[in-house]
């Protein structure tokens, strides 16, 4: 049986979304924007965690509909929390490259997706918690849900749509 640990963030409230779609024993730990703090104290209880439960999968899951991505697209409304202010900075550090203009993703697919890429990366790098994952060949993966189609879609695979979109010549 599969034993996976989910982070989300609250304001999405996914968890029986996640439980009807993912089989096997699963874990929550959530933090607004999925922009965790991984200081040593949060990485030895993550780790104590996943090694007790004997946990083989780590998932960023997202909702599309997250209040924190559309408050950073719309560049008009003033960014209420800290969160969206860690979004913002961290479209700065990677130039913002939407996968399609309005065809059939739009750019809050892309910044969604963006965003989970970088904290996996920023879980992966951490001095201790990111050794033991990768050492423990526990699996990290990223998803974005979206509700208006009851599904949920891989990073890769928003990568690859990206890509096909961009390829198309519009006429």
């Amino acid at each position: 049986m599969s034993r996976r640990l989910f982070f989300i963030c609250p304001t999405d409230c996914i968890e029986t979304k996640i439980r009807g779609e993912f089989s096997g024993k699963v874990f929550f730990c959530s933090a607004l924007g999925l922009y965790f703090k991984l200081d040593f104290q949060m990485q030895k209880n993550l780790k104590d965690l996943i090694s007790e439960n004997c946990i083989d999968q780590v998932i960023f899951v997202s909702d599309l509909n997250n209040t924190f991505y559309k408050q950073t697209l719309d560049e008009t409304k003033k960014l209420r929390y800290t969160t969206n202010g860690l979004l913002s900075k961290s479209r700065e550090k990677e130039p913002y490259q939407p996968i399609a203009q309005n065809v059939f993703f739009p750019n809050l697919h892309s910044l969604a997706a963006n965003h989970v890429q970088e904290q996996k990366k920023r879980l992966l790098s951490s001095d201790f918690l990111g050794k033991y994952l990768i050492s423990e060949n526990i699996e990290v993966k990223g998803y974005i849900y979206q509700s208006s189609k009851d599904d949920y879609f891989s990073l890769e695979e928003i990568e690859n749509l990206g890509h096909l979109f961009n390829s198309i010549a519009s006429n």
